[in-house]
């Protein structure tokens, strides 16, 4: 439940924060970082491979940011560094590409309604938080399938 509600807060505060500033702020990052680098060296709830699979996932879309010239921004892979640290590897893939969805069914929206055009730029950070209840409700992909072929 207290990782639950560190996740929650951290991206709720993210998506104000983006949608405020267009950007957001390192310290609050470093800071949910170490928060959660103490979560789990208290509970223990992930293996150190599993962190650094989560982890990897956010240095990958870093460098992704870096090749591309920052079409997809920096701070969308520091937050996926940092989610890195509470999810673990698979419920953070999860949620990158739940986002990756949603972020598309946005896109088609913006473009159908002709709000953005082409090349225009939209942020991601509002678009992972409710990917967030999903993960967290069955707590993996896995379930809700197996919850769906049942009925």
């Amino acid at each position: 439940m207290l990782k639950k509600s560190i996740i929650f807060m951290m991206l709720l505060l993210f998506s104000i924060e983006d949608v405020r500033k267009k950007r957001i702020d390192i310290l609050p990052l470093l800071a949910f970082s170490v928060i959660g680098a103490i979560y789990q060296t208290v509970t223990r709830a992930l293996t150190i491979p599993e962190i650094c699979g989560g982890m990897l996932l956010g240095v990958g879309l870093l460098g992704i940011a870096k090749m591309t010239g920052e079409s997809l921004g920096y701070g969308d892979g520091l937050l996926f560094l940092v989610t890195g640290i509470y999810l673990g590897g698979w419920d953070n893939c999860s949620l990158l590409m739940t986002s990756l969805v949603l972020a598309f069914v946005f896109a088609i929206i913006q473009i159908l309604v002709r709000k953005k055009v082409q090349n225009q730029k939209f942020r991601l950070y509002h678009l992972y938080y409710p990917p967030m209840c999903y993960i967290w409700e069955d707590r993996s992909y896995e379930k809700i399938f197996k919850k769906r072929a049942i009925r």
